[in-house]
């Protein structure tokens, strides 16, 4: 059977009819709801059926119904659910917009960082009046720290642009489980993903320290690398600058513990579960203005969860202030099963 439902305010909700013509034939011969007639295109007998109501409109087409009495039956029963479909198909779509909408506003950050360092090595305006190689080679020559700093960081922009791509479909496929668990061990993926930043840290003069372990965990590289990218990039933008970050690793009651710790903006009291959700910006990241859509705390938490892991914060009140902003030690911790 096919139908065609379109809600109240003529958004199409479902649509299975061969062809558009189809409305226009089943409105010209309906005039009681129901009808069976011979269709023009294959020739077949089929049963019609049309409502149009304050919740939307229902069109039937049928060539396979048993008898009037199932077809009519079905037609019914459908008439009171037009607006519940309406509502599923609202929210399914408003679903797809958030997740896509993360996605792109994460691409156009990178890709907008990325674009700045460009700049800041070689201004747009002298590349637009010197358009040669030789140019860019002086520049590069002359300014070799500058340079190296920005290979590094597009690089990371790089690296971060491709998880990016990747997380979001195995996000859309999730139920083809296009996650692929493996056992990995957690300070190699660790050490991958701070490689790129050795800039930024650099830049805040911010040493980290990383432990080591042989504990192999169990767990989907991409989406992990992603999750730590984001509560890396997050450290990058908060930590207090000539401090030191630690990353340590234990096991703990059958789990393998992750904790990043670190002096970072002060996180005010109640605000440990806020941080974690969609569009939350800390109070301290607001009034430093360094906050953003509120999407990578958020995004962290939740690939860690696809990996049945959980991500948590221990907010420290010891504060201590540089130029009126405050810091306090801060502890991250990502608790993972271990892998048999």
């Amino acid at each position: 059977m096919d139908r065609k439902i379109i809600d109240i305010e003529d958004n199409v909700i479902l649509d299975t009819l061969p062809r558009q013509e189809c409305v226009e034939c089943i409105i010209s011969h309906i005039k009681n709801e129901y009808a069976q007639i011979e269709c023009k295109y294959d020739k077949l007998s089929k049963r019609i059926a049309y409502h149009s109501g304050k919740n939307g409109k229902l069109f039937l087409c049928s060539s396979d119904s048993k008898t009037t009495k199932l077809f009519k039956e079905e037609f019914y029963a459908l008439i009171p659910c037009i607006k519940s479909f309406a509502d599923i198909a609202k929210g399914v779509s408003h679903e797809s917009f958030q997740r896509t909408d993360r996605v792109i506003h994460n691409l156009k950050s990178i890709n907008g960082h990325a674009i700045q360092e460009l700049e800041n090595l070689v201004p747009q305006t002298d590349i637009g009046n010197n358009q040669n190689v030789e140019y860019v080679t002086n520049v590069i020559r002359n300014n070799p720290k500058s340079a190296a700093l920005t290979f590094f960081r597009i690089a990371r922009f790089n690296r971060a642009m491709k998880a990016e791509f990747t997380v979001y479909d195995k996000l859309l496929h999730i139920d083809n489980n296009t996650l692929q668990k493996q056992k990995h061990k957690v300070p190699d993926i660790v050490m991958s993903v701070l490689h790129p930043f050795f800039a930024d840290f650099h830049e805040k003069e911010v040493y980290v320290h990383v432990d080591s372990m042989t504990t192999k965990i169990l767990l989907d590289f991409e989406t992990f690398y992603v999750a730590l990218y984001h509560l890396i990039e997050n450290a990058t933008k908060y930590v207090k600058p000539k401090t030191q970050i630690t990353i340590s690793f234990n096991i703990e009651d059958s789990k393998f513990i992750i904790k990043m710790n670190m002096k970072s903006l002060y996180i005010e009291k109640g605000e440990e579960k806020n941080i974690f959700d969609e569009g939350y910006s800390g109070i301290w990241a607001k009034k430093t203005k360094q906050q953003g859509k509120g999407i990578g705390m958020f995004r962290a938490r939740k690939l860690i969860e696809l990996n049945d892991g959980t991500l948590t914060v221990d907010a420290g009140d010891d504060i201590s202030k540089v130029d009126g902003v405050e810091y306090a030690t801060n502890t991250f911790m990502i608790s993972m099963p271990i892998a048999d």
